[in-house]
């Protein structure tokens, strides 16, 4: 049986791209939040008020975190589910494209991830099985 293998590997390569994104997105501000003093130290008048902002950013950072990471992983299973049930191309296709745009409110893959994975999922959705 022949498989949509361009729209696989594609794909694949987005849904990693857009999971490292959020994984060193989350170890950047792992290193943040070790670096920033602990919350019961306020800053004078004469200090730098950057630290008060610092939760927050965390804060925001995590839920952009959250999406890249779901949407890496809805990215890759698509990938592989396309590849193991090509007749299926045309959700798993539509899966790909709608996670990888989603994934732009993240990191989006440092942008390379959601273009591949917008590329592979519209190679998913055009390919036909060749006739016999």
């Amino acid at each position: 049986m022949e498989k949509p293998t361009a729209a696989f590997i594609i794909s694949l390569i987005g849904g990693i791209f857009i999971l490292l994104g959020a994984i060193s997105l989350f170890l950047f501000y792992i290193s943040i939040s070790l670096v920033a003093p602990s919350e019961h130290m306020v800053p004078s008048s004469g200090e730098s008020m950057m630290w008060q902002i610092v939760p927050m950013y965390i804060y925001s950072a995590t839920t952009g975190v959250l999406i890249s990471m779901i949407s890496g992983i809805v990215v890759i299973i698509g990938a592989i589910q396309l590849y193991s049930s090509p007749h299926r191309n045309q959700t798993w296709g539509t899966m790909i494209i709608v996670f990888a745009v989603i994934s732009l409110f993240g990191t989006g893959g440092f942008l390379i991830g959601a273009i591949l994975g917008i590329i592979g999922g519209i190679l998913a959705l055009i390919w036909r099985p060749e006739k016999e």
